[in-house]
């Protein structure tokens, strides 16, 4: 039918269309009738006019092109968190994200992935290096933010080649004996490529099934070894260093009950640390914290008067080769989990350690600040029985320690007072720059 229907015919024939008995070209005339007819329309009960079938190219391309967005976001992101994670123990989990998005890239721009990786991992370490800046966050220097974004990279080309590898290997294509050859050469490659990040991932951060059976191993040691103890693993957690796993060992009945075990990637136990508990390290650990706690109270605060580079406290109870003996006890005559005055023991081998950096260097100045110090430390009721002590000037401005410190070791808290300080100090500077010397020479002599 040539030209509109109208709508008398139109009508007529409606019943035959809804029927589907009716030719193809009157169900194309009334279609026709129907777009341009309200009327007509609303008698069909049809609200709009069928829509345009689309076209399939053009859709394509729309989907292809939202991909392409969504993934260049979801890859902005990756690169900005995999970037946030340098300098900090988590950044190993790169070796197995950077490959991930390499891959993921392929899929989306095929081996043009290895041209957009370069420049965006190099953006995102600058875009990272910039927000810790503007936040007054610890950076480090920015070429070291590149060196990242550059190892990085050949991770994220490496997940770049496996996908495109695989892909090639595993696409139905010919079946000639030459493309056959290809395809078995880029499935060995890939999976040489994937066994390579695996191991080297495995060797950063370890893997699930050694972390099961370095857990079990452990739980069942302490059955056999301490079977009347209370131990339980609390945590197993992966060394890169010696690569291995460590269980922390626990006892919810005994404060100073702790250790640890070193096991293999295979669960085998290689050493026990439970010496640190039966020799009363632990305790003294504890005792010791307690103790540079209560010190800190003193020289962490404000009214401190004295620019502190180093300092704190800790409970002098074991003999250090070549010095003097302690003067109470070792810490092997702790007794486990022993409640101890802790003030009575920094009286009778507390150690504080400070150094003090200004512009005026001298013994009388250093005498006026131990002075200072034990002054600060009495108020605040924190005995101790001796003091290493230096007194030095600030850094210059390209980093070096000036020449010309005052030094005193095992400084008795008995000698801080004002009659005859000054030259106790200068007598025990001496002491001290005599006695680094001679180690000095005994270490050059001895290499």
């Amino acid at each position: 039918m040539n030209g509109d229907i109208g709508c008398e015919i139109c009508r007529d024939l409606l019943p035959l269309v809804e029927d589907g008995v009716a030719s193809e070209e009157s169900r194309a005339a009334v279609q026709a009738h129907l777009q341009s007819c309200p009327a007509c329309r609303a008698l069909a009960g049809q609200a709009a006019p069928p829509p345009p079938v689309p076209d399939g190219a053009a859709l394509l391309r729309r989907v292809r092109r939202g991909t392409r967005g969504f993934a260049l976001v979801v890859l902005l992101a990756g690169a900005l968190f995999g970037m946030g994670l340098s300098g900090s123990m988590d950044m190993f989990y790169n070796s197995l994200l950077m490959p991930a998005m390499g891959a993921a890239a392929w899929f989306v721009w095929r081996w043009k992935a290895a041209a957009v990786l370069p420049p965006l991992l190099a953006g995102m370490s600058l875009v990272c290096w910039g927000l810790r800046w503007g936040w007054g966050m610890e950076t480090g220097p920015l070429p070291g933010y590149l060196i990242w974004a550059a190892i990085y990279c050949v991770l994220a080309l490496v997940g770049v080649a496996i996908a495109g590898l695989f892909h090639f290997a595993l696409k139905k294509e010919g079946d000639a004996m030459k493309r056959r050859i290809l395809k078995l050469a880029a499935f060995a490659a890939a999976l040489a490529l994937l066994a390579g990040v695996l191991c080297f991932s495995n060797a950063l951060l370890g893997n699930p099934v050694s972390k099961f059976l370095a857990s079990r191993s452990a739980r069942a040691y302490l059955a056999g070894r301490y079977p009347d103890a209370d131990y339980r693993v609390d945590e197993v957690t992966y060394n890169f260093k010696t690569g291995g796993y460590t269980a922390a060992i626990v006892s919810p009945t005994s404060i100073d009950s702790h250790f640890t075990l070193g096991l293999s990637m295979t669960g085998q136990v290689l050493w026990d640390g439970f010496h640190s508990v039966e020799s009363g390290w632990n305790t003294w650990l504890r005792l010791d914290g307690e103790y540079r706690a209560l010190v800190d109270t003193v020289l962490d605060d404000p009214d401190f008067p004295y620019n502190v580079h180093i300092g704190y406290g800790s409970l002098w109870m074991e003999q250090e080769y070549g010095e003097p003996w302690p003067p109470y006890l070792l810490y092997s005559d702790l007794e486990l989990d022993g409640d101890y005055d802790v003030r009575r023991l920094g009286e009778a081998c507390g150690r504080l350690t400070l150094y003090v950096r200004q512009d005026e260097v001298s013994a009388g100045e250093a005498a006026q600040i131990l002075l200072e110090t034990r002054r600060a430390m009495d108020e605040a009721n924190i005995p101790f029985y001796c003091i290493d002590f230096v007194l030095e000037h600030p850094l210059t401005e390209d980093g070096r320690l000036p020449e010309g410190d005052v030094q005193l070791r095992y400084f008795p808290y008995g000698d801080i007072r004002e009659e005859g300080l000054v030259e106790r100090v200068r007598a025990t500077d001496a002491e001290a720059k005599a006695y680094y010397a001679a180690l000095d020479a005994q270490s050059a002599k001895g290499g």
